[in-house]
């Protein structure tokens, strides 16, 4: 039941947009998050937070005791890489979620990849793009290492598309920095696990979703454009399926030293010769899901019987 908060102490700044390519999702995640705490009861601010004064701003909030905590809506860079979340420690304002460590690996897909496979979680094989020489089959993923909602994320079906990405000025820097991945292409079923913590650290996986888009993959346009993504909620799996797949999430969400609340990303691929029949790989953990309208952890927890509101209080629990 939807509780309405009376204390005047609880003053949240909600801190948006940010210098990142997710920009405009993260202002649409953060107004429903705003909205949210209106509703709620909490004395509220809403902080875009992309220069200097924006920073000199949320220092003054707290300066002058207008808030105590912050609600994290920053996607990307600078918001879940861990920069912002060391900002508010150092300020002594309290946020929900993961900290500087767990943010900053999840975010770089290459040493996520890394802590997975050391604890036996199955991911697709891949690495670090140098080469064009380092793929021999295809198809495959390239993807920015540091980045999401599938910004930067490309399917390249044969070497003659490998060569052309390799020849682009855009991307030629890049691959110098070793900023991009490169992943096989799992053919299957895509799904999504969000992950809620309670107070009493107790893990909550919420009923799992499946994706199946019209486009060739779930892209930036399949996750926020309507009518391009199906949701099957919950996913068409039997009830050892679910269950499996639920473990794996709360084992990947630790072994990361997540905090709070996450979503982890699986392809599934059909394998008759396992007692499951399902070949689970992790894509991704995100420390930061989106709550915008289309996204994928409001649409779980609404499986629930969890309403938006209390999704965001849910969020909050573990500080107030």
């Amino acid at each position: 039941m939807l509780k309405r908060v009376s204390s005047p102490q609880k003053k949240v700044v909600v801190i948006a947009g940010g210098k990142s390519k997710e920009r405009e999702i993260s202002l649409r995640s953060a107004k429903g998050c705003f909205q949210a705490l209106k509703k709620l009861g909490y004395q509220s601010y809403f902080l875009d937070l992309f220069d200097l004064e924006s920073i000199q701003e949320l220092i003054r909030l707290k300066q002058e005791k207008q808030i105590n905590y912050a609600l994290i809506c920053l996607h990307g860079e600078y918001g879940e890489d861990g920069r912002i979340q060391g900002l508010l420690d150092w300020l002594e304002i309290k946020y929900p979620g993961s900290g500087v460590l767990a943010s900053a690996i999840c975010l770089d897909k290459f040493y996520t990849r890394l802590i997975l496979e050391k604890y036996k979680l199955k991911i697709p094989l891949g690495g670090i793009l140098k080469s064009r020489n380092e793929i021999k089959k295809f198809p495959v993923i390239i993807k920015e290492r540091s980045g999401g909602s599938s910004i930067g994320t490309y399917k390249i079906n044969s070497k003659e598309e490998l060569l052309d990405f390799f020849a682009e000025p855009l991307y030629q820097e890049g691959l110098q920095r070793e900023e991009y991945l490169w992943e096989e292409f799992v053919s299957g079923r895509e799904i999504t696990i969000s992950i809620l913590e309670s107070r009493q650290k107790e893990l909550r996986a919420l009923p799992i979703l499946e994706l199946r888009t019209q486009r060739e993959f779930y892209d930036f346009q399949a996750k926020y454009t309507e009518n391009l993504t199906e949701f099957i909620l919950p996913a068409n799996l039997d009830a050892r399926q679910t269950k499996h797949l639920k473990a794996l999430a709360k084992r990947s969400f630790k072994v990361l030293n997540c905090k709070g609340f996450a979503r982890i990303d699986f392809m599934l691929r059909e394998n008759l010769q396992e007692e499951l029949k399902i070949e689970p790989f992790i894509l991704e953990v995100n420390t930061i899901p989106g709550m915008t309208e289309l996204s994928d952890l409001p649409a779980q927890a609404k499986e629930e019987n969890i309403s938006y509101e209390e999704l965001v209080q849910l969020m909050l629990e573990e500080l107030i």
